[in-house]
């Protein structure tokens, strides 16, 4: 299920675009990937953006779509789900990314939530 969940967030990070102009700003999940660039811009619906458009700049936005695309907040809110696929993917692309992270977390939480019911931490 984790491979699944990060399968997922990798195709929304393969499918980077510009997001709707109207986006809201969050505070920018926590990562232990290695920054290309410590300015590297804001934060828009828990997704950051603005990155050099280099090699470290791809390869950082990568790790932080991937650690977005698993956190417990995509995983378990459906529209904090839809609007970092908003930001994250090509405008043609969100549909279909939409619907493969709703399909993976709707596969992964059963997993995450244990025998108890309630979501590991």
């Amino acid at each position: 299920m984790v491979a699944l969940v990060t399968a997922a967030g990798v195709a929304v990070g393969v499918g980077t675009g510009s997001g709707p102009s109207a986006a809201r700003s969050a505070a920018p999940p926590k990562s232990s990937a290695p920054r290309a660039d410590a300015s590297r811009g804001r934060v828009v619906d828990g997704v950051p953006v603005g990155y050099p458009r280099t090699e470290a700049g791809a390869k950082a936005a990568a790790a932080d779509y991937t650690v977005v695309g698993g956190s417990a907040r995509f995983l378990t809110d459906r529209t904090a789900r839809h609007r970092a696929v908003a930001v994250m993917a090509a405008r043609d692309a969100a549909p279909a990314l939409v619907a493969k992270a709703d399909h993976a977390a709707e596969q992964a939480l059963p997993t995450l939530r244990g025998r108890e019911g309630k979501l590991c931490p």
